[in-house]
């Protein structure tokens, strides 16, 4: 079987002989990505052993005589290594004392993903063994990968960047990788037997190509399929309507579908499979009601594919996902160090310079930041994401380090969404839920999973609710509590203190004008959010809201989880009016509320820029503070204490004088807690500072309703 770095060079040959010339010369450039790495005798005494400590001194037993003989034997390593800490001001001291240079050993600086997987060597240096704090450091590093056919690729998450993602090398690893995790991983969930999609592109090849149609699935012909995750880029000059859906039953032209859609379909055959969802095609753009009642269908049709393509590199749908890639300029500095893994075998790392590789730059990929893919990635049990310079398998089966377990090409620097141990982790609880013990932690990861989704684009923000509905239908199978508006009845008391990430004051961006949730809502804003979720909080904690009725009303009836034309929350608690923003520091926005004779400032969040608030002070709109809890924590070395709670004005929907809408959160953050003495129990000691939380003592508590 020949190498990894011989395939590819053989692949960049192919291409060059199927390419026009203008295209030729820009392959030949790119093809040095694969040449070969320094290695020799001297260099290969540099073991790296299987576990490693994170951000931590590696020790070589490799001597700065070593170094120096080596590198006048043309040690490539070793001459660049002696070049690097020659620009050190303590290496004249060091050159000067020649028959000190045993004692001075090799290391290296190893920057690691997790405790014990190198991901980059920070740099290399030499220490002293009689004093470790001695030390002579270079200072540029490497980017460390290997061939997925070295044995030490079961350590090492990167890999050299392939350009030929469309080869048949390629689709053999993704076939191999759907193989292995049906056949053999008990975490992932088995091909779906009993459930297809309404309809599906079914796809035939023959000697003239592929030939898709539009197949409308029926309750005995079940098979399995592949669902695309992708970048629309706009509204979709190819899609199903009313009009068209009978002619593309019989035949949907290959040649007249856009680059994406042409990829899925040949990414689907070289896995053997029949059958493709695709959002686009399969769903009647121009029905309501077959829009409706595919969008309630969206957890299982996604949970229940055999695996999902998710076209990540591509953002819009014409730009295709399976073209050459970009491998960036060639590193100027290539060398290959023998690697022991922690089974004891023997493979070896390559260290490649990353001033002039793509990998230092690696970005985060359009379908990264997309709201609807947050979810199609979230319920997908097996995911092959075509990346710009990486594809990689996702599946249920746990990782020894955060990256993922089959990847070709470049470790990404980054996990979109939501990382996927924690993921699995998730939907382990989902899957083997006991609601005595673990509903409440289920309902915090809910927070986790709001928070990242918030941070994701929208075209259409009316999309806020529908977006998460599948994602929200998952936990809502398992879950006691109703949903409403993007959050559970049952942690109402902690999620309704949510706040804008971005908090700065003043807010960058208006209240939408459209709505999209009532104002207590997270949805109702534009914005990444932070939850206060149960984790947020002690049991000891004083929750001094009650809640006594929330109802939404759905925008479909079909759709329980997604969009909302209203929503109603009435409360009782306390209430106090509050008075003028003061911009102290044009960053946290403080508002003033009376205590005793005093006026008293509180830091406030503000969810939006609204109407009415001006940034000198001068308002128009009366503000009221109220409270929802009363803290005090030990979380941090300083405890602190204070009243938690969401800023409302009144309604101008509504006559009613106690109909409000949520304009903000507040947090009035007393600190430091009065210390704790040696006696006391720690709610003796919580008792003692509530007593000094006295804001809202002259308060009646009274009932109200936030729209």
């Amino acid at each position: 079987m020949p190498s990894d770095q011989e395939f590819t060079s053989s692949l960049v040959r192919d291409q060059l002989g199927r390419q026009a010339p203008d295209e030729q010369q820009s392959s030949i450039s790119m093809a040095t990505i694969v040449q070969k790495p320094h290695s020799c005798k001297h260099c290969q005494r540099l073991t790296f052993q299987s576990p490693i400590q994170s951000n931590h001194d590696y020790e070589f037993d490799f001597s700065l005589t070593a170094v120096y003989q080596a590198a006048t034997e043309g040690c490539t390593f070793c001459q660049w290594f002696l070049d690097e800490i020659r620009a050190s001001s303590k290496w004249q001291r060091i050159a000067e004392k020649p028959e000190t240079h045993n004692m001075w050993k090799l290391y290296a600086y190893v920057n690691a993903f997790s405790t014990e997987i190198p991901r980059s060597i920070g740099w290399f240096g030499i220490a002293e063994a009689l004093d470790r704090n001695n030390q002579v450091t270079g200072s540029n590093g490497f980017n460390v990968c290997t061939p997925s056919d070295n044995a030490a690729s079961c350590d090492i998450g990167s890999r050299p960047i392939y350009r030929a993602v469309g080869s048949d090398h390629h689709f053999g690893m993704a076939q191999n990788w759907l193989e292995e995790c049906i056949t053999n991983h008990g975490c992932c969930p088995k091909s779906e037997k009993s459930f297809m999609p309404t309809r599906v592109i079914e796809i035939t090849k023959n000697e003239t190509g592929w030939h898709p149609c539009l197949h409308h699935s029926t309750s005995t012909a079940v098979g399995p399929y592949v669902a695309l995750s992708y970048c629309w880029g706009g509204d979709q000059v190819i899609k199903t309507t009313k009009l068209t859906i009978k002619d593309w039953g019989v035949s949907l032209p290959f040649e007249i579908l856009p680059k994406t859609l042409q990829d899925a379909i040949i990414v689907t055959s070289k896995l053997n499979i029949r059958y493709l969802w695709v959002d686009a095609l399969c769903i009647i753009q121009d029905d309501p009601e077959d829009m409706a009642q595919e969008m309630s269908q969206m957890a299982r049709i996604y949970s229940s594919a055999v695996v999902t393509v998710a076209a990540s590199r591509a953002r819009t749908v014409n730009e295709g996902f399976l073209q050459v890639r970009d491998a960036g300029d060639p590193p100027h500095l290539m060398f290959e160090l023998p690697y022991k893994t922690r089974t004891g075998e023997l493979g070896s790392i390559t260290l490649h310079s990353p001033s002039r590789h793509l990998g230092i730059v690696e970005r985060r990929e359009p379908l990264d930041v997309r709201a609807w893919a947050f979810q199609e990635r979230f319920l997908s049990p097996r995911l092959l994401d075509y990346r710009s310079h990486q594809l990689r398998w996702l599946c249920r089966v746990r990782s020894s380090s955060q990256e993922p377990r089959y990847v070709d090409g470049m470790a990404a620097l980054h996990e979109p969404f939501i990382s996927t141990n924690a993921r699995n982790w998730i939907f382990d609880q989902l899957d083997g839920l006991d609601p005595d013990d673990q509903e409440n932690v289920l309902l915090g990861h809910w927070s986790a999973i709001v928070e990242s989704y918030s941070a994701c684009s929208l075209t259409f923000f009316s999309d806020k609710l529908p977006a998460l509905s599948a994602a929200a239908e998952k936990f809502g199978s398992v879950l006691s509590a109703s949903y409403v508006a993007g959050m559970w009845t049952n942690t109402l008391h902690f999620n309704l203190c949510w706040y804008r990430k971005k908090f700065f004051w003043p807010p960058s961006n208006p209240r939408p004008r459209e709505y999209q949730a009532p104002s207590w809502s997270w949805a109702s804003i534009n914005e990444p959010v932070e939850m206060c979720s149960p984790e947020n909080y002690r049991s000891e904690d004083e929750f001094l809201l009650q809640v006594l009725h929330c109802d939404v009303r759905l925008k479909n009836v079909m759709a329980p989880y997604g969009a909302v034309t209203s929503g109603v929350l009435t409360v009782k608690g306390c209430m106090k009016q509050i008075q003028g923003i003061v911009d102290e520091y044009s960053e946290v926005a403080s508002m003033a509320i009376k205590e005793g004779s005093n006026m008293v400032p509180i830091r406030v969040y503000l969810d939006a820029l609204e109407d009415g608030f001006a940034q000198d002070g001068e308002d128009s709109t009366l503000v009221f503070a109220l409270e929802v809890t009363m803290y005090c924590r030990d979380f941090s070395s300083r405890p602190e204490k204070g009243h938690q709670g969401l800023l409302l004005c009144k309604s101008q929907a509504t006559n009613e004088n106690s109909v409000y809408r949520r304009v903000g959160y507040f947090d009035t953050r007393e600190e430091p807690a009065l210390p704790r003495l040696p006696e006391e129990s720690r709610e003796e000691w919580q008792l003692r500072n509530y007593e000094c939380l006295t804001r809202f003592d002259d308060c009646e508590p009274q009932v109200i309703t936030i729209i």
